[in-house]
């Protein structure tokens, strides 16, 4: 079973006009939990061997070792004009089963994404579900354009890594710099740079940085 709850404050909800806080928890039976973590680090890629690319591996997985996971968030957005601005952060705790061969584990994340459309268009909030709204082109002809910057950082903390039993810290960041093209109120383009790097843990082809492109495009029904 999994359990969510989340709550928002929105003191200013227009478009162009926004301040939001919110906070969450989250709660899953461990049954079938191995405990591993794993990150894509912002970009899913391929490798000959497998589809699902060299991930980093954060924690080691073995099922039916842990009786606890539990994660809580909290999280803060901002807009004025064609200027937006958010962030989260997420906490996790997940404990091993007394006597179990593995130990506990905790999870430290954030991010802060800043963005500025250049064609002047203002976000939209939704305050039914408080999350921003996707932008409306005012030109239907040449649409609207977006600057964005992101920056991801993950810690985990595995004190199975550790022969004193004590925690040891893995770490990766990412930083992404992208543009977005909105044709019209439906289709979405985005290209993205990312730049990511880890620390005391690599991929399984021994990397532990890297440099990704990516493109995407979105219809919304």
């Amino acid at each position: 079973n999994t359990y969510n709850m989340r709550a928002v404050v929105a003191p200013m909800a227009e478009a162009g006009n926004v301040l939001h806080f919110g906070v969450n928890y989250a709660k899953r039976s461990t049954e079938d939990f191995d405990g591993r973590i794993r990150s894509r680090m912002g970009v899913r890629g391929t490798t000959e061997d497998s589809k699902n690319g060299n991930r980093p591996t954060f924690a080691s997985s073995q099922t039916g070792q842990f009786d606890s996971d539990s994660a809580w968030g909290l999280e803060a957005a901002y807009a004025l004009g064609p200027f937006s601005a958010q962030s989260e952060y997420l906490r996790r705790d997940i404990s091993a089963k007394s006597g179990s061969a593995m130990k506990d584990r905790q999870v430290d994340g954030y991010n802060l994404q800043l963005a500025y459309t250049l064609t002047g268009e203002s976000r939209g909030y939704k305050l039914d579900g408080g999350k921003f709204d996707s932008i409306k082109p005012n030109n239907k002809q040449t649409g609207a354009w977006e600057l964005v910057y992101r920056y991801d950082h993950l810690t985990v903390a595995d004190a199975d890594r550790d022969i004193t039993g004590s925690f040891y810290d893995t770490k990766a960041k990412v930083h992404t710099l992208g543009v977005n093209w909105y044709a019209n109120d439906a289709i979405k383009v985005s290209a993205n740079y990312l730049k990511a790097k880890t620390d005391q843990v690599a991929n399984a082809a021994n990397d532990d940085s890297g440099d990704a492109i990516s493109l995407r495009v979105q219809y919304a029904f």
